[in-house]
């Protein structure tokens, strides 16, 4: 799951990104970054079973997303 983890940051910097040398993405994308990240691991925890059934319809997209903090003051 470390590793999907991993991935999925690494895969949510862009190429010009890189070559500037910045290694993580800007904190203007936080919220979907960390909603890539979620997806990849939860991925990892379904095919190894440790996923139980889910009462509700909803995809894994929202379910992720509706799980999310946000903030409002």
């Amino acid at each position: 799951m470390f590793l999907a983890a991993a991935e999925a940051l690494a895969d949510s910097v862009h190429e010009e990104s890189l070559k500037t040398g910045t290694l993580f993405p800007p904190l203007s994308e936080i919220r979907s970054v960390s909603q890539r990240i979620a997806e990849s691991v939860y991925e990892v925890a379904e095919r190894e079973g440790l996923v139980e059934e889910s009462a509700g319809k909803k995809s894994r997209a929202d379910a992720i997303a509706s799980a999310m903090y946000e903030p409002r003051y």
